[in-house]
């Protein structure tokens, strides 16, 4: 099983996900960790937002919605 991240769009960028090649929301998303997404890093289009972060955005949403 692969290491999952959570990722961010850089701002103004349209990332699509190799997979389903559907844009990376502005809110980010959940990814498996691959060379895709590593070179997305560390190209700069993208973002790792720590887990401590996820969740508490995560908990944050779910209060509002």
């Amino acid at each position: 099983m692969r290491e999952k991240i959570f990722l961010v769009p850089r701002a103004g960028y349209i990332v699509r996900d190799p997979e389903t090649k559907n844009p990376l929301p502005a809110e980010g998303m959940e990814v498996e960790r691959s060379s895709y997404w590593v070179r997305r890093i560390l190209s700069g289009d993208v973002s790792v937002v720590p887990a401590s972060k996820t969740k508490t955005a995560r908990s944050k949403t779910k209060k509002e919605g």
